[in-house]
């Protein structure tokens, strides 16, 4: 979710995979329409395209996605960069490149500073690359001081959003006990320049979820955009893998969480 132009957009993975939706919002958050984003890879990779998260770059609307290859084994994804026109269409679509690229790339969250295109590539180490048409290098490595629950994965969730001096961060949460996987929301903030700096953090759970449904043992909150609008932080997220919600926080409660 993002604002873009004075419209509230969303971007989000039909059921069936490689068809992904942008819809404009109305003020309860609702659709005033959807439609289908063509995106198809100029070398034609048969690509299964899922986890969109829109940004902006130079004046422009972007979409950040996972993209699966299934013409290799083991299965591998890599992050996808699509440019959309002013009709939100795809006018160009690559594939960024990074030397430390493993098989499994996802969870990039990208943002502009000083005219340059950034992403948060790793939360622990707090890894930012800089990016150069599609190739990656790193900008930033710095110690991440989230402490929370031994055992518990951070990874990217929404697109960094500048407040002031500062980028805020809603991340994601994972953690496994007695078979279940429970997702959850986290936040923190960074400086606006390299090394990208985390500057201040919650140590503590945000957001998770206890509607736990039959026959699935995943417990799934996945924040995918973040707006700060009228004192209140909005959040589009993914939930159980089955739909999009919104949920809101009080902005004042939550940099009382912040330390």
């Amino acid at each position: 979710m993002i604002e873009f132009r004075g419209k509230t957009l969303l971007a989000a993975r039909r059921p069936r995979r490689a068809k992904i939706t942008l819809s404009e919002l109305n003020d309860l958050y609702q659709p005033v329409w959807t439609r289908e984003l063509a995106l198809l890879h100029p070398a034609k990779v048969k690509l299964s395209l899922e986890d969109p998260r829109l940004f902006i770059f130079c004046g422009q609307l972007h979409v950040a996605l996972t993209g699966c290859h299934f013409a290799f084994a083991p299965q591998r994804t890599s992050m996808v960069i699509a440019r959309l026109d002013g009709n939100f269409t795809a006018q160009s679509l690559w594939i960024p490149e990074y030397g430390g690229s493993q098989i499994h790339e996802k969870n990039w969250q990208f943002f502009e500073s000083d005219g340059d295109l950034f992403s948060v590539y790793s939360v622990n180490p707090h890894v930012i690359l800089r990016h150069e048409d599609a190739q990656a290098h790193v900008a930033g490595w710095t110690a991440c001081p989230i402490a929370m629950k031994p055992g518990t994965m951070l990874r990217g969730g929404a697109p960094p959003v500048r407040v002031g001096n500062e980028f805020y961060h809603w991340f994601h949460t994972v953690e496994t006990a007695g078979g279940l996987i429970r997702y959850g929301f986290g936040l923190y903030t960074f400086d606006p320049m390299p090394p990208f700096t985390i500057r201040r953090w919650s140590n503590r759970i945000l957001f998770s979820t206890g509607d736990q449904l039959s026959g699935w043992n995943k417990l799934v909150v996945f924040p995918c955009g973040a707006l700060l609008r009228r004192g209140h932080w909005i959040i589009s997220y993914g939930w159980q893998d089955r739909e999009c919600r919104v949920a809101l926080f009080d902005a004042g409660d939550v940099e009382r969480q912040l330390q």
